[in-house]
């Protein structure tokens, strides 16, 4: 039987900050596709699953809501009401600013904010990227073309974006695992 608080309310009833981030999460890429094709959500939740070990129940909020503002049109603003400002940080600092047209800008942009940002934040990066490269790397063992994804270029560009880790922020064995998927990726295409 479920818990009943002071206010009445059933402890069951009470969504979990994860919870919330999630949801937040699925209305903002509801009938996105991923780069690879997938239902968008599958990334941040996968994400979220990656980081678990990592960051615990915190990590999982910001993995849920990382592409929420970036890439799901939410406004910073809203993550704030609905989960702080130091949440809200985070989430724009996990994101590539839109406002900056040039992709090469954009990204090297969001490289400096990375490795100025805190363990939590950059565990959540390496484990976005990880994400990508376990998709592309099993799209690519079931046949598809790597040029269909551009391969290469992604592979050349998160090598960069590992770059910009601070290996004394991210656990060692992480970055490792990482750095061996990425390195198993490149030679496929070799």
């Amino acid at each position: 039987m479920a818990e009943t608080l002071e206010t009445g309310r059933t402890r069951d009833r009470i969504q979990t900050e994860g919870d919330r981030a999630l949801d937040l999460a699925r209305r903002a890429h509801r009938d996105q596709l991923d780069r690879f094709g997938r239902d968008f959500i599958e990334h941040p939740v996968a994400v979220a699953e990656l980081a678990l070990p990592f960051t615990g129940e915190r990590g999982t909020v910001l993995a849920y809501l990382h592409d929420t503002v970036e890439k799901g049109g939410v406004e910073p603003e809203e993550i704030e009401r609905l989960f702080g400002p130091e949440t809200r940080r985070m989430v724009e600092v996990l994101g590539q600013d839109p406002s900056i047209e040039d992709g090469t800008a954009r990204r090297e942009d969001h490289r400096r904010r990375i490795a100025a940002a805190g363990s939590l934040e950059q565990t959540i990066y390496v484990n976005d990227r990880r994400e990508s490269i376990l998709a592309l790397t099993t799209l690519l063992e079931s046949g598809r073309d790597p040029e269909e994804f551009d391969a290469a270029r992604r592979v050349s560009l998160w090598q960069g974006d590992l770059e910009a880790v601070d290996p004394e922020k991210v656990d060692p064995a992480l970055l490792s695992t990482i750095r061996e998927e990425l390195q198993r990726l490149a030679s496929r295409l070799d």
